[in-house]
């Protein structure tokens, strides 16, 4: 090595020497620090009890937040549940009132057709009964109306006969 600071310093033509310390840097600056300080992780990390602590509420308190969102689904479901019960119950007594309504009005229609025909029955019996006693009535009225003729044409007969009984033959 010291050759060859021996050389440099020949082919230089300087005479610097490395190992001597160089004039005018008496009054040179300190070396410049920093401002890092060494970590402790033991002083910088809080006590592991602590944080286990921590760890152990924060699940404590999630498992209670779980537990209550499924009450609360629970509590809302059930909810849902009667108030469609409730809905189509409604609207089963609703059907219900219809159906009975629709039905009372069908018989009542049934009970008016039927008091009509039973109407309609009597007045055409009563025709009936009226024409058939007409009926009779005419053919008693024919079977008088031929008797007396009968009886009218035996009289005049009976008459002419009295009357010529010489001329019978030409009667009939």
């Amino acid at each position: 090595l010291d050759s060859i600071i021996k050389k440099v310093s020949e082919i230089t033509g300087s005479a610097y020497n490395f190992k001597a310390k160089p004039q005018g840097m008496e009054h040179s600056p300190e070396p410049v620090g920093t401002a890092h300080k060494k970590i402790n992780p033991m002083q910088e990390l809080p006590d592991m009890s602590e944080r286990e602590k921590f760890w152990t509420k924060d699940q404590e308190e999630e498992k209670r937040r779980v537990v209550q969102e499924r009450e609360k689904r629970s509590t809302e479901s059930k909810k849902t549940e009667e108030e469609r019960k409730a809905r189509e119950e409604k609207e089963h007594r609703a059907r219900e009132d219809q159906i009975k309504e629709r039905e009372r009005k069908i018989s009542q229609l049934k009970d008016r057709e039927k008091e009509r025909e039973e109407k309609e029955k009597l007045l055409d019996k009563e025709k009936w009964e009226k024409q058939q006693e007409e009926d009779m009535q005419a053919a008693r009225e024919r079977s008088q109306r031929s008797e007396r003729m009968r009886q009218e044409r035996t009289k005049e007969a009976q008459e002419l006969i009295k009357q010529r009984a010489a001329d019978a033959k030409k009667i009939f």
